[in-house]
Formats: C-alpha cells, structure tokens, sequence
C-alpha cells in the first residue's frame, strides 16, 4: 500500500506578527529557491511562528531536551523542552501542545500553558516566538522521543541556570535563549518564598 505523504503548511507573517496570507509547505521552507527568497524578501513576510514550552516541575527544575545529533541545526545541544513551528491551520497554543507530544510524547492540555514571552528572533531565522511555562511534575524516563527530534532530556534547576554565565552555558552545551529572563522570573515568583514585614 502506498504510504500517504503529509503536507503541513507554515504561514509567513511580516515583522510586525501581521498576517501575509501566504504559506509554503514546511518541506519547502526548508529549501527555499532563488526566486522564492528573493520574492518574500522584497515583500518582506519571511518571518513564521513558532512555540516554545518551558516544563518545569515542582522543585523548580526546569526540563531541557538534548537536540538529535542528526538535527542540521544545533545537533547535540541541550535546548527548549519543546519547540517547533506553528502550522497554518492552528494557534499558537495548539502549536506548543502539538510540539509536546510530537517531541516527548507529553499530553498538556492549554489550562497548563503560561506565557511568559513574545519576541522576534535575532539569530536569522526569523522566528516569531511566544514561550510558554508548564508546571508539569514529568518523569524524564516516562517521556517517549516520538519524531526522534531529541536524544535525551534532563532537568536543570532554576536557580543553577540563573547562576550561569555565557561561558557556562557554553561549555555545558545550552543554547542561550531571550526568555531565559522571564522565566527566571516566573520561577522566582513561584518558588522565592516572600518575607513579610513584621507589625510594629
């Protein structure tokens, strides 16, 4: 039986997150021709989006997925729990919840998601990112790699990331992200207990 091929399509939006009222085939994004650059960059609605979940469990560990080492972009790293683009027949929300269970077989449901961060990317692959936070409690060894995207997982406590520097993260093979901020911020608003100020 001749197996179905599967077409998913990426809408292209302007810089301002506008609609274009375009969208390629994801296959196609990926190997863009001449013509078809030089047609979006004179339009200018090269930009997608696309949805990062941030897991982070109870203890205040976050969740980082190691990226395939057969990934062409950034093989081996330790990266976003789970993140891709959004379809063109979705939001964005659904976006994050599909990228959860394509990745790591995980089920959220869109009550779970908090979003933390809307950005345009500045590393050229022009990127409109909206990141969520999932207070999940995900046992690394209950998580099925699914599309085979990831190699492993591991947690990283909130307050060790907070500590590193551009060297540490280096080193230890994490890709710096912008919402690292707001998510440290989300974390110490949810696991920084606040001191009250005695009464006179």
């Amino acid at each position: 039986m001749k197996q179905k091929v599967k077409f998913e399509f990426i809408e292209m939006r302007y810089e301002d997150w506008s609609p274009s009222g375009v969208a390629f085939s994801r296959t196609k994004l990926k190997d863009l021709n001449r013509y078809d650059r030089e047609y979006i960059s004179k339009h200018g609605f090269i930009w997608h989006l696309a949805a990062h979940v941030w897991i982070v469990n109870p203890q205040g560990e976050i969740l980082f997925q190691q990226r395939s080492i057969n990934n062409r972009n950034y093989p081996g790293m330790w990266d976003i729990s789970a993140a891709g683009h959004v379809l063109a027949n979705e939001t964005i929300i659904e976006g994050a919840i599909r990228e959860a269970k394509e990745e790591l077989g995980l089920t959220i449901h869109p009550d779970q998601l908090v979003e933390i961060s809307k950005h345009n990317s500045s590393s050229g692959n022009h990127h409109l990112h909206t990141a969520f936070v999932c207070l999940l409690d995900v046992k690394p060894e209950s998580l099925e790699f699914v599309d085979k995207e990831v190699n492993a997982v591991k947690y990283i406590h909130w307050h060790d990331l907070a500590k590193m520097t551009d060297e540490d993260l280096m080193e230890q093979n994490i890709l710096k992200h912008k919402e690292f901020e707001p998510l440290l911020q989300w974390c110490r608003e949810r696991f920084v207990p606040i001191k009250l100020k005695k009464a006179a």
